[in-house]
This record gives structure tokens, C-alpha cells and sequence, in this order.
């Protein structure tokens, strides 16, 4: 009776972290043309008030984009149509005020949340960008360090320190705690500690994270347990960014990066993967991002956002899947908005 028990328990901790092997060539495929592009050179266009936008979060509970500004150091909000409502904060380091704001998250009241790099601290606010309340974080060292916030308020932030991916406060500041494991890195002193950085989406169902320097793709539940790791090393976007790498003129160390991941995206169905890279992107202008099954994730479906050229030149590129009606992308270089029909 004992053994069969172990048994059984071996074969659950088996299926969290198996592997599945995907079929890469025979995934589905959709390809997903612009329905509308707002494009910064357009001085006519509401474009023209955007700096060098680094991240786009979707709020689905007042239906707008936000936009993180790092040269004007402003949160920009959009509508779905793309026009732009209003601009949050100034460069500053006040209250309602921001130095490179990177990225926001949004609590179940709709207060919004801003990590500020150069500030080094989280800001809550109102959507009308009045300060409710500020405070410190370790320092932040790039321009993928989100915060973000699950359904019990609880905010999230990937700043990798001590052996953790993830630092966890609640809404007044409170540390609550840390989790998730970073991958060794040889000869890679603390300070660069950003390589372990995990882009990652939050919803009811877990959290979800990939990381730039590595092909992994994992799963954590809201006690902070590891639910699944999958391997994505044998991608063809990773192998052909493997093959790229001596393009990428970015070095710590003298050691090449490699970014195989630029982000993840949630919506009700499906997680997305945005595994295209920098000096990977396709000649035709085309993006790949890869659907995955939340409970298992499995890869399901490959979606290719097609973009014009004058956008496709400017590789970086971060689409946000969170409307249920609607596809919203960032071109990082040119600080291009764009949107697909799902």
C-alpha cells in the first residue's frame, strides 16, 4: 500500500515538470494583419506625444492602454481605438511625479501601480495620477522590471536577490516575501544579477514567466509553488537566435547575450510567448508568438503578427494579448502602436 502511494506521488511531481515534445512544424498557424498602426513619425497623429516608450499594459477594468514613457517620464493612456486620453505624471521625484517609469500593474480597486527605475521605488496612485502612496524597492536595473498586482493585492515585482526571481509587498509596502529560483550563471558577478530578469503575467489562474537570457518557460501558483518548468530550447526561434547570437553587439563580461524571450502576455484562454528576438526577426515582418495551454503548457498554436515595413525594421517588439476583442503591440525602436483583430 505504501509503495503504490509513493508511486502515485512520483508520478504527480513527474507530470508537473515532464517535458512535452512539440511539434513545431505542424502547429496551427494564424496570421494576424494591422488593423490600425499609430505611428510616431506621424506628426498629425497622437503618437507624437510619446517619448521612448519601453512597456504596454491593457487595463481591462477602464479599457485603456498605458504606455510607459521613459524620455518624457509619463504614463500615456490609449483607448482601444488608439487615441490618446490623457498623460499621467512629469519627471520628477515627488509624489505624482516619475524618473523612468517602466512599467505598471493595476489593483482590484484600479489603482494603478508604477515602478520607477531611476527612483528605485513603487508608486500607487489613482488613474487621475494623484499619489496615494509611495515606497522603496531594491534598486532597479532595467527596463523589463514590472509591477504587478494578482487578485489579492498582493504586488509582484521580478527583481532578482538573494536566490529569488520575485519580490512580493502588499498595497502598503509591507515586504510579504520572496520566491522562485534563478538559474546559476558562471562567472557572473551580483551586480548583474538583471540576467535572471523573468518577464512575466499574472492572473487568477498563477504566474507565469519567461526569462530573457534563458529558454524556460515556467508556471507558479498563488502559495508561490513551482506548478510546471518547460523547456523551449528546441524552438526554432531559439535555435536561430543561438545561431545569431555573434550579431548582438551587447556584452557583460565579454559574454554575448542572447534574449530569447522578449515577454509574456494572458488572456482567459491561452498564455503567449513571445519568443522572436533582436537580430531573429523575420525578412518579411512577421512576429512570432506562441500560444500555450495554462494547465499544462503545452505549446497549442503559433500566432504571426505581421507588421508594416516601416515598423518591422525596429525589431523589439511587445505585443499585449489582454483584451478579449483585441491584439495590442509595442514597436520599441520607432515607439509604434499597433492593433490586430484575435
Amino acid at each position: 500500500m505504501k509503495t503504490a502511494i509513493i508511486c502515485i506521488i512520483f508520478m504527480i511531481i513527474g507530470t508537473a515538470f515532464s517535458q512535452q515534445k512539440t511539434d513545431w512544424k505542424n502547429l496551427p498557424v494564424e496570421i494576424k494583419e494591422p488593423v490600425q498602426i499609430l505611428d510616431s513619425d506621424d506628426e498629425e497623429s497622437d503618437a507624437m506625444y510619446i517619448g521612448r516608450c519601453v512597456n504596454i499594459t491593457w487595463n481591462n477594468s477602464d479599457r485603456h492602454l498605458y504606455v510607459s514613457d521613459v524620455l518624457n517620464h509619463q504614463i500615456h493612456l490609449y483607448n482601444k481605438d488608439l487615441e490618446r486620453v490623457k498623460s499621467l505624471g512629469r519627471m520628477g521625484q515627488g509624489p505624482g511625479e516619475f524618473q523612468y517609469p517602466v512599467g505598471c500593474g493595476f489593483s482590484s480597486s484600479n489603482q494603478l501601480v508604477v515602478i520607477e527605475r531611476k527612483n528605485s521605488r513603487l508608486q500607487i496612485m489613482d488613474t487621475n495620477g494623484q499619489c496615494i502612496k509611495i515606497f522603496p524597492v531594491l534598486q532597479v536595473y532595467g527596463y523589463r522590471n514590472f509591477a504587478l498586482v494578482d487578485h489579492r493585492d498582493r504586488i509582484y515585482i521580478n527583481l532578482a536577490e538573494n536566490g529569488h526571481l520575485f519580490s512580493v509587498f502588499n498595497m502598503k509596502g509591507e515586504r510579504l516575501g520572496s520566491f522562485g529560483e534563478t538559474i546559476s550563471i558562471s562567472g557572473i558577478p551580483e551586480k548583474d544579477r538583471w540576467l535572471n530578469v523573468a518577464d512575466f503575467a499574472i492572473d487568477s489562474t498563477g504566474i507565469y514567466c519567461v526569462f530573457n537570457e534563458f529558454p524556460l518557460f515556467r508556471k507558479y501558483n498563488h502559495d508561490w509553488q513551482l506548478v510546471y518548468e518547460v523547456d523551449l530550447s528546441d524552438c526554432p526561434d531559439v535555435i536561430r537566435r543561438q545561431k545569431a547570437v555573434r550579431v548582438f553587439q551587447k556584452t557583460t563580461n565579454g559574454r554575448s547575450l542572447h534574449i530569447f524571450t522578449l515577454g509574456v502576455s494572458l488572456d482567459s484562454k491561452f498564455c503567449y510567448l513571445n519568443l522572436q528576438s533582436c537580430s531573429t526577426r523575420n525578412d518579411d515582418g512577421r512576429t512570432n508568438v506562441y500560444a500555450t495551454d495554462k494547465n499544462t503548457g503545452e505549446i497549442v498554436k503559433q500566432i504571426q503578427l505581421k507588421t508594416p515595413r516601416q515598423v518591422y525594421p525596429n525589431m523589439c517588439y511587445y505585443p499585449d494579448f489582454s483584451d478579449e476583442k483585441y491584439i495590442f503591440a509595442l514597436s520599441i525602436n520607432n515607439c509604434s502602436l499597433l492593433k490586430y483583430h484575435k
